[in-house]
């Protein structure tokens, strides 16, 4: 009598403990899942603005453009190229930007360096070196604000100490800024 009662303790107890282990691998399985989850959402909410990019190129020896392109399916607006302003301390740094209402999908726009010096100069900021971003802000289409530099994407906005002059009609861009289809957009 006594050794089924200790058999069925024993038993009680094995069974006990497998629960427990099943619980706790539930458990594991569904943090992963959440996890995971959430890794997926983020990349959906990042993916509109990984496809916002800008860069410096050269065509000739002389010439310096700033290119940005949207190659998302969606249009971004109040895009706002950030150009780093005296005074140049440590602890701050000013931007002035340079506003453009929206770029359209699929769209690449070129700006020649020496206009974007005239319309910095033109808002009486004395720039040191280069006059290439150093970074834009724009929202995308869901409405989030997002920063990128040179290396970096992230979600955010940079305040700026002046704007400068161009809205979303291309009659107020210059003739000598190109706007084109972007190469690779994802349509």
């Amino acid at each position: 009598m006594q050794k089924a009662t200790w058999l069925s303790s024993w038993g009680t107890m094995l069974s006990a403990l497998a629960a427990a282990l099943g619980l706790v691998f539930t458990g594991i399985v569904a943090w992963f899942s959440v996890s995971a989850t959430r890794q997926e959402l983020e990349q959906d909410r990042r993916f509109q603005a990984s496809k916002v990019t800008f860069w410096t190129e050269r065509p000739t020896e002389n010439e310096y453009i700033t290119i940005i392109s949207n190659r998302s399916v969606d249009a971004v607006t109040d895009i706002e190229m950030l150009f780093r302003v005296p005074p140049f301390g440590r602890d701050r740094t000013y931007y002035a930007g340079l506003r453009l209402d929206g770029i359209p999908p699929c769209t690449r726009i070129s700006i020649p360096e020496d206009l974007l010096g005239n319309l910095i100069r033109g808002m009486e900021y004395k720039l040191r070196g280069s006059t290439s971003p150093d970074s834009i802000q724009f929202y995308d289409s869901n409405g989030t604000p997002w920063v990128r530099g040179i290396d970096a994407l992230r979600t955010g906005e940079i305040s700026t100490e002046s704007s400068g002059p161009w809205g979303d009609d291309d009659a107020f861009l210059p003739p000598n800024v190109k706007i084109e289809p972007a190469q690779y957009c994802d349509i």
